[in-house]
């Protein structure tokens, strides 16, 4: 007993594949770039810009949230603070209890 396969079907199956192949290289490039220390060291120092000028804008809201519920802000530079302290940790090899 043999089991038709349709011509479009098995094309479609091979599209899959590609695609998938094509998105698995990509993340292997993306991968190879984070790890690079010069990109790390970029990153870390862009976000703490960024923190430190969010912090900054969102001043006004900050200042008027109790200080229980400041973790919690949406949009809040928190976020990015903890990015930072990720990354830092990742740049020098430790792993954080927290995370």
């Amino acid at each position: 007993m043999s089991t038709f396969k349709p011509e479009w079907a098995v094309r479609s199956l091979r599209l899959e594949i590609d695609a998938g192949y094509q998105e698995l290289k990509s993340m292997t490039g993306i991968y190879y770039l984070i790890k690079q220390r010069e990109i790390q060291w970029f990153l870390l120092a862009v976000n703490i810009l960024g923190t430190v000028y969010g912090f900054y804008w969102y001043n006004f809201q900050l200042t008027r949230t109790p200080p229980v519920l400041r973790l919690f802000v949406p949009d809040s530079p928190m976020a990015s603070l903890f990015f930072c302290i990720a990354l830092a940790g990742i740049i020098a090899h430790r792993r954080l209890r927290a995370f």
